[in-house]
């Protein structure tokens, strides 16, 4: 990783989880100031910039980042081996936890139900993730080995994945939360 200092990492804008990884990697590795960050909103397209030259690196999806690996391009890293924090989420207004709590206990039990499916039923999650997500076979049991131990098996962050996240979230406003 210490080969990108001073190279063009691809990624998007400020304020949101892409940005916060880039400066992230920039950070442990101490990459330095001459690291410079190439804006490019999607995944696709900071691929095309790695592929154009535009940048040497680039901040990449699943499963986006299996194609390009059939580009030829070379993972360097996961980002949930070196930064632990939550995927993804559920919120609701309090307004709606206040007047339609069932229906929010219901969409958590579903969610935890899905969770749960993902962990156990590797086959019909695998054929799920690839029709969703239009890949082949192969490609989708590739996306579910790289995603699979990003899920809890209950829906709830670990102690680290929520302080990374709060910590994250502090970086993206530009103050210091604990």
């Amino acid at each position: 990783m210490t080969d990108l200092a001073g190279k063009k990492i691809a990624g998007s804008g400020f304020g949101n989880l892409v940005a916060y990884e880039i400066q992230f990697l920039i950070d442990r590795y101490k990459l330095g100031s001459k690291t410079t960050i190439v804006s490019a909103a999607s995944s696709i397209d900071r691929l095309i910039a790695v592929q154009k030259g535009i940048a040497e690196a680039a901040i990449i999806a699943a499963p986006a980042d299996l194609k390009g690996e059939e580009m030829g391009l070379k993972r360097l890293v996961q980002m949930g081996s070196i930064l632990q924090i939550p995927q993804a989420g559920l919120a609701a207004t309090d307004e709606k936890t206040k007047t339609r709590r069932g229906e929010v206990i219901e969409v958590q039990k579903a969610a935890i139900d899905g969770l749960e499916y993902t962990a156990t039923q590797r086959e019909d999650a695998t054929a799920l993730i690839g029709k969703w997500m239009a890949l082949t076979p192969t490609q989708a049991a590739k996306a579910y080995e790289t995603v699979k131990d990003t899920y809890s098996r209950d829906g709830v962050p670990t102690p680290e994945q929520s302080k990374a996240y709060i910590a994250m979230l502090g970086k993206c406003i530009g103050v210091r939360l604990e």
